[in-house]
């Protein structure tokens, strides 16, 4: 887990040198950012972490059962795939 977006692409451009330096292609990675709690709510962010890289961003759900994660679920919908 990454507290931002610099340190995400600082550690993808690092991974991406080193596999330079070992002859493996860097544009064949895959990278993955995994958000923590309250971490990546919004459209802006998720669109920064793919400028820089990001193949896909995983989000922390807070709610603790099904009644709390589906309307969470549903407005992260709303306010990052929009």
């Amino acid at each position: 887990m990454v507290r931002s977006v610099d340190e995400f692409a600082d550690g993808v451009q690092r991974i991406k040198a080193l596999a330079a330096e070992i002859g493996r292609d860097p544009h064949t990675f895959d990278f993955t950012v995994f958000g923590g709690e309250k971490q990546w709510r919004s459209a802006k962010e998720i669109r920064e972490f793919e400028r820089v890289g990001a193949n896909r961003v995983v989000l922390w759900l807070n709610g603790q059962d099904l009644d709390s994660i589906l309307p969470e679920m549903e407005e992260l919908a709303r306010s990052v795939l929009s």
